[in-house]
């Protein structure tokens, strides 16, 4: 028998019972929404860090080790690698900033002012301070948080304290990134300075960034090759805060997951009884010669065509829903940082969260038709 009866009857089956057809695509739509939206403010959670932590965090990272320094000047060999945008040397470590009875545990960051505004465009995120001054007078550049916690204005004395000695240096600037740990842990100061601070000659390492930031592990072996230094990409300067959102992510796909295991059992159910209204068709299908193979495919074709119906609006009312928060975003409490939840749309989870809403639909369906398939002509004569 041949099977080009069967898209006809299926698109037939789906009109006659539209109240249950209904109902499957609904399940399967709001599934696809709401993992879609919630997916979008994670995206926009990352981005949002992102950004703000890369304000002042290199691409990449090398570094001699622990306790150790770079003497060397690799700055040309760093250069060379294809890819490598920018280069500046650093001098980091841990030290306690003092004014009047106010005292915070900072790390100091010794730069090159002017390679380093190469990488960050440091004048640009001042807040305070001229950058003109900064690049030419000794002093030191602070967070806007850490001037808060320490009730210090620009051009203010500051004791700094390391294991080694102490400086009283002017606030030179103020910045602010909008990242908490910049703006509250760091104080930035000339290397020369710093090397006096700490009592040290060298550099801790480089700083670098390259062209493709998302691809940025295709530079670490090249960079380690003619450096040989340990190199670290952006993402490992903050390892908490990216596995905390990474896990998030985790969790809230398997509780939004559950959604479509709402919705299995309700296109289960639906198709169910629709299948036992329909026990004389599919005898008189059999008796006119459809195979056990017939039957089941044209109960699959019903549940993928409402799944991909499903998944369509589903897609749709998502990216409008993304829209609209994009246009209209939701308030959230100053404690988070941002004034206003981030959204981006989540276009690289398109394609798996389409492929579960197709598959909870076939899996929803398998059973019901796996046993319809098996109904003989005779037994539903017999019935009759």
């Amino acid at each position: 028998m041949r099977t080009t009866w069967i898209w006809g009857l299926i698109f037939q089956q789906l009109r006659y019972y539209w109240r249950q057809t209904l109902l499957a695509i609904s399940g399967v739509a709001i599934g696809v929404t709401v993992l879609l939206v919630i997916l979008s403010v994670t995206h926009g959670l990352e981005q949002f860090y992102r950004e703000q932590m890369l304000q002042l965090t290199p691409h990449v990272t090398l570094e001699a080790g622990i306790n150790q320094l770079v003497t060397a000047d690799l700055q040309q060999e760093i250069e060379s690698v294809e890819g490598v945008l920018a280069s500046a040397p650093f001098l980091r470590f841990p030290a306690l900033i003092t004014r009047s009875l106010a005292s915070e545990s900072v790390v100091i960051k010794g730069v090159d002012w002017g390679l380093e505004n190469n990488l960050h465009r440091i004048e640009e995120l001042l807040e305070a301070g001229s950058w003109d001054v900064i690049h030419a007078q000794p002093g030191v550049l602070i967070g806007g948080e850490l001037a808060r916690l320490l009730g210090v204005e620009l051009g203010e004395l500051i004791q700094i304290t390391s294991s080694q000695s102490a400086l009283h240096l002017p606030v030179n600037g103020i910045f602010f990134t909008g990242f908490y740990t910049n703006d509250a842990k760091l104080v930035m100061m000339p290397i020369g300075l710093a090397q006096r601070l700490w009592n040290v000659e060298g550099y801790t390492g480089y700083g670098v960034n390259v062209v493709d930031l998302i691809r940025v592990t295709q530079y670490i072996s090249p960079l380690q090759r003619k450096t040989n230094l340990w190199v670290r990409p952006w993402y490992q300067q903050q390892p908490a805060l990216f596995i905390g959102l990474q896990v998030q992510r985790q969790v809230v796909i398997v509780l939004v997951l559950f959604v479509f295991v709402v919705a299995a059992f309700g296109i289960a159910n639906v198709f169910l009884l629709r299948l036992l209204s329909q026990a004389k068709t599919i005898g008189v299908l059999r008796a006119l010669g459809a195979t056990p193979q017939n039957i089941w495919q044209l109960f699959i074709g019903q549940a993928l065509l409402c799944g991909v119906i499903g998944s369509m609006i589903g897609l749709g009312t998502a990216y409008s829903i993304q829209l609209y928060l994009a246009q209209y975003p939701i308030r959230v409490p100053e404690v988070y940082y941002f004034q206003r939840l981030p959204v981006r749309w989540a276009s690289s989870d398109i394609w798996w969260v389409i492929i579960v809403a197709l598959l909870t639909c076939v899996i929803a369906i398998f059973y019901p038709a796996l046993r319809f398939s098996q109904v003989q002509p005779t037994e539903v004569m017999k019935n009759e």
